[in-house]
């Protein structure tokens, strides 16, 4: 086992049809940035980030999306995203600006059905018949949606799983164990050193994978930046702070 550890075009599919490379500065949950080996980055590197969070919205995973992709951009790469359609209510303003990010992300959205038990499955087969139906071809594939993940195992591109909590239901335990066995998974990256304990302890596995920690923070610039500052006077918290916890 080796661990690291560390201190706009947009296109609607939802409708129902090992060694290291370099030190990646990534930001982590909250949108913080870290350096740490990720393997990822350079030479124009085409990433594709799954993600199950809706963009854009309220919640703090939403942002912490948006800035990775960010990141990962300004280190070379030419990332997609794959994410929700927002629910009713959010500004229909290009997502990018949204969240004052210097560079605009593609992003692709794929249908996740309001049915309890249903929606992360239909997620994450969405996501697969739209990369079996693009043209595009992807070097590595980042995410925090398991079932996504899963569902793109079997392309045997590299796969790099975020993980911020244990998995608390059979099926997403069931999902990632297979996950962690697949030839072509390079790295699970934990936010915390009692979440890489609790991972090694419930997973023996991963005892022969690589491990990064990257631990939650907030970034330090993002009350300056442009369409951050304009937040809804209903959110708690201060005026001029963003408050995502």
């Amino acid at each position: 086992m080796t661990i690291f550890a560390t201190g706009s075009g947009i296109e609607d599919v939802s409708t129902p049809t090992r060694p290291l490379a370099m030190a990646m500065s990534l930001p982590t949950s909250l949108g913080a940035t870290s350096n740490f080996p990720l393997g990822i980055g350079g030479n124009a590197e085409r990433l594709l980030y799954v993600s199950s969070s809706m963009i854009p919205s309220w919640t703090a995973n939403s942002v912490q999306v948006m800035r990775m992709c960010e990141a990962f951009q300004a280190r070379g790469l030419k990332v997609t995203l794959v994410a929700r359609r927002p629910g009713r209510g959010m500004p229909s303003r290009d997502p990018s600006s949204a969240y004052g990010l210097r560079s605009s992300v593609r992003l692709v959205y794929c249908r996740w059905p309001r049915i309890r038990g249903v929606g992360g499955i239909h997620y994450a087969t969405s996501i697969l018949r739209w990369i079996r139906r693009s043209e595009q071809s992807f070097e590595r594939i980042y995410g925090r949606d398991v079932y996504g993940l899963s569902a793109l195992g079997n392309l045997g591109i590299p796969l790099i799983y975020e993980a911020h909590a244990l998995p608390t239901s059979p099926i997403r335990r069931m999902l990632e164990r297979r996950l962690f066995a697949l030839p072509n998974f390079e790295r699970l990256v934990v936010i915390s050193d009692a979440l890489l304990r609790d991972y090694l302890g419930r997973f023996p596995e991963l005892v022969h994978r690589e491990i990064v920690v990257a631990r939650d923070g907030a970034p330090l610039d993002v009350g300056v930046r442009p369409g951050i500052t304009t937040l809804p006077e209903h959110w708690p918290g201060h005026r001029g702070r963003i408050q995502v916890g």
